[in-house]
């Protein structure tokens, strides 16, 4: 019980704060302030606090359920949600009237990259505000619900410090790339892309809760393993048998709503992150020409930012499926030392390990592991090299 008052209090700290920023004009003053308050609750957070936080945040952004209850003002959030997909829109629409005679200097394929890139962006932004608001209400509860049913005695730990860290790291990165093409170009920049700034950044709020929801599942199978090495070093582990039978098949019907829900945004973030560092990479080639050491030092933070948070992702997720390997491994070395009644436990967690394995993907479109990493190092290559024989040419 009081692990929820203490979650419930810290979550209304943070809208309560959340609320006082809106009084505040500097946007150097929220950052440093919103900080300094992260510092503060860094000290021993469970990641359901975590999770908390999370959707305390998000919800202001309308990009996640308004508290881990998600039923709760479920009208004013579909409201919300549509507001803030109508202000975007409307505000992008302005934005991209001042685009139109920048964009009208490229040639054909730096032109079509940053269409899509846009698209890419926009997409992003309306499937987490209206599809995930209005169609994946049952499994956001599935997956809170088991987050919260399945027990984790790991040791708290502060992630939260490493949001600490990236919100430090994106105010300074944006507010050095806005300030630096201001002054190389003029207030013009800022007309075009504003509206980008508060995309981008519902964008690093989104890429946090996925990680903070990949590192509960980890934890979670990695209590898995603990609890089978337990059934066979105690001599009463019935009720462990059903509780890893529980979590098994409790966690699989986790990541398969994890991946309804969050599938298409980490497609998005992919290609997102693949299409902006393949312009960064061209801005490079020509900042050694044309532009200035400042505008070349801010596109190599963003580059590496930028390849960072997708790399995390799956890393995170190759993580979950090495745990799960692990898992299998273990069994099986039971299931040849095991012996009677104990053997036939063994098969039953074993077969169902094999059946109930996590598996993400991103939409479907491929599975998402390590040699992901791979496939678009290969493709920005690919398209870069193109990049630079339509630069020459």
């Amino acid at each position: 019980m009081g692990q929820y008052t203490r979650c419930a209090t810290i979550t209304d700290l943070v809208s309560n704060f959340l609320l006082f920023t809106k009084r505040v004009q500097s946007i150097e003053s929220i950052t440093v302030a919103s900080t300094a308050l992260l510092w503060c609750l860094v000290m021993e957070i469970s990641d359901l606090n975590i999770l908390s936080i999370s959707f305390a945040i998000g919800k202001f952004l309308a990009v996640t359920p308004h508290s881990l209850d998600v039923k709760q003002n479920r009208r004013c959030q579909k409201i919300y949600s549509l507001f803030m997909c109508t202000a975007i829109t409307v505000g992008l629409s302005v934005t991209y009237c001042y685009r139109i005679p920048f964009y009208k200097n490229f040639d054909l394929i730096k032109l079509t990259i940053h269409v899509f890139l846009d698209i890419c962006l926009y997409a992003f932004n309306f499937y987490t505000t209206i599809v995930v608001t209005f169609c994946r209400e049952q499994q956001w509860q599935v997956l809170v619900s088991n987050l919260q049913t399945i027990e984790c005695t790991t040791p708290k730990h502060s992630f939260i410090k490493w949001f600490a860290v990236a919100n430090v790291l994106y105010w300074a990165l944006m507010l050095g790339t806005i300030w630096t093409w201001i002054v190389n170009f003029g207030v013009e920049y800022y007309k075009q892309y504003v509206m980008d700034a508060v995309q981008l950044y519902s964008k690093f709020i989104y890429i946090y809760l996925i990680c903070a929801i990949l590192n509960m599942f980890l934890k979670r199978y990695r209590e898995i393993r603990r609890l089978i090495k337990n059934i066979f070093s105690e001599n009463d582990n019935h009720l462990l048998f059903i509780k890893v039978k529980y979590n098994i098949w409790g966690l699989r019907q986790s990541i398969e709503a994890f991946n309804q829900i969050f599938g298409w945004p980490i497609l998005f973030v992919i290609l997102y992150s693949c299409l902006r560092i393949l312009i960064y990479m061209d801005l490079l080639i020509d900042s050694q020409k044309n532009l200035g050491i400042g505008i070349t030092i801010v596109n190599v933070g963003i580059l590496v930012v930028l390849f960072v948070g997708s790399v995390v992702i799956i890393v995170s997720c190759d993580a979950i499926l090495e745990e799960g390997e692990t898992i299998v491994r273990l069994l099986s070395k039971y299931r040849y030392s095991a012996n009677g009644g104990r053997n036939d436990e063994v098969k039953i967690l074993s077969g169902m390990m094999k059946d109930n394995f996590p598996e993400f993907s991103a939409a479907r479109f491929f599975s998402i592991d390590r040699t992901t990493i791979f496939g678009i190092l290969q493709s920005i290559t690919t398209f870069f090299i193109i990049l630079i024989q339509f630069n020459f040419a």
